[in-house]
């Protein structure tokens, strides 16, 4: 849908770990390592406005495919090396968009925060003896799967299994972050808006019945 998206104030409420004043628009960073959600003040101000297109519940392969409006990655990829943009996003053969441990980690959370706990269930670890010198799924871990786990099964290292449970009961075990997932009507909402001349779009991990916009960050 269209819409003017304006920063509206709202109170501190559920918003634990900031004080910013009660007039200032809050936008709430859920954390994983067991702290209360931090609060930060609109970008936009207390009366800031911009005009853009708000995108709800928009699937994430649509948001990722989307070459007209640029995320923070792409900005920040082509104020580091604009060569490397051009590799990455542009060329006939682009490079590979880079992958670690951590990236795996914060996208198998980012996806149960997104599906809940039914997530968990498509994801399979194999024994440590099937992994890489490394501890990485290689070609003995695929083996192992597909033998044993259910079919379209992901693989996901014990390592980052382990990660991935803990965050989950940092989540769970903090009352602050509980009461916000409680209240969350929309989930993945998308956002498009042109700044100086720029297409630009970013994603929220969420917005609660009371407006507060919520992002997971590892």
């Amino acid at each position: 849908m269209s819409a003017s998206l304006k920063a509206e104030p709202q109170g501190t409420g559920d918003s634990v770990g900031g004080n910013s004043p009660a007039e200032s628009p809050q936008i709430v960073i859920l954390g994983v390592a067991g702290s209360n959600p931090v609060s930060h003040p609109s970008p936009f101000g207390s009366a800031g406005q911009i005009d853009a297109e708000i995108r709800l519940d928009e699937p994430i392969s649509e948001y990722h495919a989307d070459a007209e409006y640029r995320n923070a990655s792409r900005v920040k990829t082509f104020l580091d090396s604009s060569r490397l943009y051009w590799r990455r996003y542009l060329s006939p053969t682009p490079l590979p968009s880079p992958t670690s441990t951590s990236l795996e980690f914060g996208t198998l959370l980012h996806q149960w925060f997104e599906e809940g706990d039914p997530f968990l269930g498509t994801l399979a670890s194999p024994p440590a003896e099937t992994l890489t010198a490394t501890g990485l799924v290689g070609k003995d871990a695929k083996k192992w799967a597909a033998e044993n786990a259910p079919a379209g099964s992901q693989l996901v290292s014990p390592a980052v299994m382990a990660q991935l449970g803990q965050a989950i009961d940092a989540i769970r075990s903090n009352p602050a972050a509980t009461r916000l997932m409680d209240r969350v009507v929309h989930r993945e909402a998308s956002v498009r808006w042109t700044h100086q001349g720029h297409k630009l779009r970013c994603r929220f991990d969420a917005v609660t019945s009371d407006g507060i916009v919520v992002d997971l960050k590892t």
